[in-house]
């Protein structure tokens, strides 16, 4: 009865050996690299596709960031328009602009989904977009953004790109105000606004989270 019991348990774990075997791979990129690629192959850029996405929905992007699904990467840009914050995704391989979705502030979204009013006339106010501010960082670093995402340091606005130059990832971080790179960095300064809407955080005075605003993101 023990051998048999032996030869029972001997048999569950080669199938469990078998079946580890049999499980497909861990993806060896992340969305970012296979965003990257894509868009590298179509000739596409995260400027691109923050100009698309702001003609499609006639808004101000306040946002964007790749989004892989079935191995196919899109941008997904988020837009301010007439006072609602609003999603549009945009095609890497077509580069044209799918339909755009209201996102509410409920979300696991950023803060910037709640603060998307205050952000385009913050940038208005200093006649900046978010096109300007990626060119600037791509110029910066010499290297290629994937995404951008607004937070606020001390109540100060500000836009964590991240870019891969010279084959390494690294995080620039723009001044909502000036225009100018702050840092440029492998590591943030501090995280970026991807907590849910709700979840409180240190916030400054006035701007982007007001005061004892919400800080966190996607």
């Amino acid at each position: 009865m023990r051998r048999a019991a032996n030869r029972v348990v001997g048999g569950v774990v080669s199938l469990a050996i078998v079946g580890l075997l049999l499980l497909p791979a861990p993806a060896r990129a992340g969305d970012d690299d296979v965003a990257l690629r894509q868009m590298e192959a179509a000739k596409r850029t995260l400027k691109s596709a923050v100009d698309v996405a702001e003609t499609a929905s006639k808004g101000k992007a306040v946002a964007a960031y790749p989004k892989l699904e079935d191995g196919t990467a899109a941008i997904l840009v988020f837009c301010e328009v007439r006072g609602k914050c609003v999603q549009v995704p945009v095609n890497i391989e077509t580069g044209e602009a799918g339909e755009q979705t209201p996102v509410s502030d409920s979300e696991r979204r950023g803060d910037y989904v709640a603060k998307a009013k205050e952000i385009t006339k913050q940038l208005g106010e200093h006649k900046l977009t978010l096109s300007k501010l990626i060119e600037t960082a791509e110029t910066h670093s010499r290297g290629t953004a994937v995404s951008i995402r607004p937070k606020s340091t001390a109540g100060r606005l500000e836009f964590t790109l991240r870019v891969k130059a010279g084959g390494r990832w690294q995080f620039v971080v723009v001044d909502g105000e000036t225009g100018k790179v702050k840092s440029g960095d492998d590591k943030p300064k501090r995280k970026v606004d991807q907590a849910p809407a709700g979840k409180s955080g240190k916030g400054g005075k006035g701007g982007l989270g007001g005061k004892g605003g919400k800080g966190g993101g996607r």
